[in-house]
């Protein structure tokens, strides 16, 4: 009798492994509830993207083992060898009054021209900065806009202490209220 069992409960495993083969089916650390699927497809956004004229490909959205690996070292190297079907990840986790959805992309290939400007700026304690100063240091034209933010505004919708907090939370909670203007 515990043969006939184990044949079945193998043969069903060989069965769902075929199925899963066949209709491409995989999920990862995805939510697999009717309900989260649901949701995610209702609120899925409508993606559009410029592509890089010189190797467009790259810049599709695809799944990160497009390639069959886990590896992200060699995914520019296998652009050319794979498909790059359109893939999105999405994760949904529910509270006690809101869905929270989140959805993610991966481009094989991801690359700016200018990601972000870096420069040295040794005459600190003489000279302060000044927008104009920054456009000069950085090569662009005088008229081009410029944002300037302050440190502690990224801070600003942090959560505030709480009672049941332990106490590292709560010194860096007073840290923040103490470094923090606004």
């Amino acid at each position: 009798m515990s043969s006939k069992k184990f044949f079945l409960v193998a043969f069903g495993l060989l069965v769902a492994i075929v199925i899963s083969i066949l209709t491409e089916t995989k999920l990862i650390a995805q939510s697999t509830t009717d309900l989260a699927l649901a949701l995610a497809l209702y609120h899925a956004p409508i993606h559009y993207q410029d592509t890089d004229s010189t190797k467009y490909s790259g810049d599709y959205i695809t799944r990160f083992d497009y390639d069959n690996d886990w590896r992200g070292t060699n995914n520019w190297d296998n652009l050319i060898l794979f498909p790059l079907s359109a893939h999105a990840y999405y994760s949904v986790a529910e509270t006690c009054t809101h869905w929270f959805i989140t959805y993610s992309f991966y481009h094989p290939q991801d690359w700016t021209d200018i990601p972000f400007e870096a420069f040295l700026w040794s005459n600190q304690a003489q000279e302060p900065i000044t927008a104009q100063k920054l456009l000069q240091l950085t090569g662009y034209p005088q008229d081009s806009p410029i944002e300037e933010v302050e440190l502690e505004y990224f801070f600003r919708n942090c959560a505030f202490e709480q009672e049941w907090h332990n106490e590292l939370q709560k010194s860096q909670f007073a840290f923040r209220a103490k470094n923090t203007t606004g």
